[in-house]
């Protein structure tokens, strides 16, 4: 679950679909908790890092940066599925954080 302000919005994410929505107030600020679906991604391995991965995503063909406790595990070239939150920073490069990543 994420949690933002209706009115301000969450800064440096990009939101992806949701599956639920619920309003509840703090004091006087109101929010919006989200339930959001898990999101997948096809890439190529660019860079390896001991706790993130560079990737290259097949569908963008734009580098991501993975964050992923095991990715030492991986190597340049390789393709894989990363199943993560569905939240990804307007960084430059974006960056996500892996629940899991298959090797294709």
């Amino acid at each position: 679950m994420t949690m933002r302000t209706v009115t301000a919005g969450a800064a440096g994410l990009i939101r992806r679909p949701i599956q639920q929505k619920s309003l509840f107030f703090l004091g006087k600020e109101k929010y919006e908790m989200e339930m959001s679906t898990e999101t997948t991604m096809r890439a190529t391995v660019c860079k390896v890092h001991r706790c993130c991965l560079c990737v290259c995503d097949h569908c963008t063909q734009q580098e991501v940066i993975v964050h992923y406790d095991n990715a030492c595990c991986f190597h340049v070239g390789q393709r894989v599925c990363i199943h993560y939150d569905g939240m990804m920073t307007r960084s430059i490069p974006p960056q996500i954080n892996a629940t899991c990543i298959e090797c294709l």
